[in-house]
């Protein structure tokens, strides 16, 4: 293993990845070419429907990727320690101390045989294992209270299933965040959990990467959230990265259609809600069988606008710089993103 870099700096690097699960006469290749970078306490949102890859690409990070699925290519590097190829012991070392991830579902990462106490107290134990018990049971009492978490000193000593499901999240928030680690994979961390915990547990984020310098990806549907706690974003689609850039610079000037469609999804603010909510027509394409194009030439309104251009459906698009589109950080995978600065707002609809 390189000797780990600990003057802050990029904390991740992530190059060309690909994972692939084999089916029976067929390949699913849920992650194809992902390039990301996160910087020492930079958050960083990903975002994309239900089958994008957010959540497969997020494991690969840490190595939890089960068989059949594996890693076929590409680099994972944690402050220049190469991730992909480790063996089992020196992942585990890694993890919770180094990096740690917060499940989506935190009913199905608990233990449902085990106290939320002892739970909690694992990655201290495993990690600062010189902590006197008592310190470490002051610690989990405060992480615990710091997520929300009503009467703490009653809950570990409770089993999972005594446990709301937005309490397990906050349980499963705690474990995520207790050691304050290099790179903290946040996996859609406020599922279950009501405005105001929502809340408290975006705030905590911010709290972490200003305390510990942490780099965080906080992956989710939750175009808001992002709006309120990251820096940059980074939108995926059908196994790959289609945009990037600063969340005020995407937001206010998307450089691909599919980031225009989920903004122009999102609910409006006041006002008499709209009788209809907009959608994005059809479906992701196939994992099994990608299209040669665009992946996403045949929802694309874009597409249709401009005449359906020939390239959209025959040449995939580079992942290229928008020149003209502000800061030198944004990215985006599609063969005319200056068409969509002259697009009215109804473009999706």
């Amino acid at each position: 293993m390189t000797p780990l870099d600990e003057t802050g700096g990029t904390v991740l690097e992530v190059r060309d990845l690909a994972v692939e699960f084999p089916l029976t006469g067929s390949v699913v290749r849920a992650v194809d070419g992902v390039d990301l970078d996160v910087a020492a306490g930079e958050i960083v949102g990903v975002v994309g429907e239900s089958g994008s890859g957010k959540s497969v690409t997020m494991l690969a990070l840490l190595g939890l990727v089960h068989r059949p699925g594996r890693i076929v290519g590409g680099s994972v590097r944690l402050r220049g320690t190469e991730l992909a190829g480790l063996g089992p012991r020196e992942l585990a070392r890694l993890r919770g101390r180094r990096m740690a991830l917060i499940p989506s579902d935190a009913g199905a990462a608990l233990n449902p045989v085990t106290r939320i106490g002892a739970q909690v107290d694992e990655g201290l134990a495993r990690h600062l294992p010189e902590l006197p018990r008592a310190e470490r049971q002051g610690r989990i009492l405060d992480i615990l209270r710091r997520v929300g978490l009503p009467r703490p000193d009653t809950q570990v000593r409770r089993y999972p299933h005594e446990l709301s499901g937005g309490m397990q999240q906050r349980v499963a928030v705690a474990m995520g965040v207790q050691l304050g680690p290099d790179l903290l994979i946040a996996d859609e961390p406020t599922t279950a959990l009501d405005v105001t915990i929502q809340a408290q547990i975006l705030r905590l984020l911010l709290d972490v990467r200003e305390e510990s310098g942490t780099a965080i990806l906080f992956v989710t549907h939750d175009m808001t959230a992002v709006a309120e706690i990251c820096d940059r974003v980074l939108v995926m689609y059908a196994g790959q990265i289609v945009e990037s850039g600063s969340v005020a610079e995407v937001c206010a000037a998307p450089g691909h259609p599919y980031t225009k469609a989920l903004l122009d999804a999102i609910p409006p603010l006041g006002g008499e809600p709209p009788e209809e909510l907009t959608t994005i027509p059809g479906a992701p394409p196939d994992p099994r069988a990608w299209p040669v194009g665009c992946r996403f030439a045949e929802r694309c309104p874009l597409r249709r606008r401009l005449g359906d251009p020939a390239e959209c459906t025959s040449v995939a698009p580079a992942m290229a710089t928008l020149d003209s589109r502000g800061s030198a950080g944004r990215r985006s995978r599609c063969h005319f993103p200056d068409a969509l600065v002259e697009a009215v707002g109804g473009l999706v609809r």
